[in-house]
């Protein structure tokens, strides 16, 4: 009832961005992953240029899709990347689509460029590393 209430009288006020989040993540927990999706594009149209709200747009389209890059998914990185070039998670996702295309040099260089952003020895920067190693096989 909360959750239905909420999508409710977002729809009366859509440039509300917090409500959008709040009302992604209740469908999320509510196992609702394509509502979910469908509620961070509404988000996302109410604050286009926010890294914030993209990234969370991005993950609710790959959640909907089974956890799973996507175009669409790619495609919302590669706006984050176009705003903030040091984004560490739109850089693995950017690195994984130019690996998936064939072009092993420049998802190592985005992945070095995500490692930069992460201290050295963490576990982010071990798995980017064994990214990049995966290159060479």
């Amino acid at each position: 009832g909360m959750v239905a209430r909420l999508a409710a009288r977002l729809e009366e006020n859509p440039k509300y961005l917090q409500g959008w989040v709040r009302l992604a993540r209740s469908y999320t927990v509510l196992g609702k992953r394509i509502d979910a999706r469908d509620a961070m594009a509404k988000a996302v149209a109410a604050a286009p240029d926010n890294v914030e709200i993209l990234t969370l747009y991005a993950r609710a389209i790959r959640s909907a899709a089974g956890n799973t890059p996507t175009t669409g998914s790619v495609e919302i990185m590669q706006k984050v990347l176009s705003i903030d070039p040091t984004n560490v998670e739109a850089l693995f996702f950017a690195g994984l689509a130019a690996a998936g295309a064939g072009d092993a040099a420049e998802a190592g260089q985005l992945w070095e460029k995500a490692q930069a952003g992460v201290p050295a020895g963490s576990d982010e920067y071990k798995a980017l590393q064994r990214q990049i190693d995966g290159l060479a096989k």
